[in-house]
């Protein structure tokens, strides 16, 4: 957190951009990871319930993520905002499904 914090002080607009997509795409893996254990394991019904759900907090985390970089529309950092959220949101996701799922 703390060099999260370095980059969005002191780098560039490309270099925010890029660790931000970098730490999107690192908690998608992971989140994959989980979705696709938890589709080995869970029976059929239960599957169903977390496709559905997956599929809302998708649409709600996109949500979340337009919402926060609003307030940077048009400018160089909307996109960063944008993914960054995106990022925080999905590692979120992440520990939720351990938790509800896998304990």
């Amino acid at each position: 957190l703390e060099h999260e914090a370095t980059i969005w002080e002191t780098s560039s607009t490309l270099e925010i951009l890029e660790y931000s997509q970098k730490e999107y795409e690192e908690w998608d893996k992971q989140l994959n990871i989980i979705y696709n254990s938890l589709k080995a394991h869970l029976r059929n019904e239960d599957f169903i319930k977390l496709r559905d759900s997956q599929r809302a907090w998708i649409i709600e985390r996109n949500r979340i993520a337009k919402e926060a970089s609003q307030s940077f529309e048009g400018g160089t950092l909307e996109s960063s905002v944008y993914i960054s959220t995106q990022a925080i949101e999905t590692k979120l996701r992440c520990y939720w499904l351990i938790q509800n799922y896998m304990q």
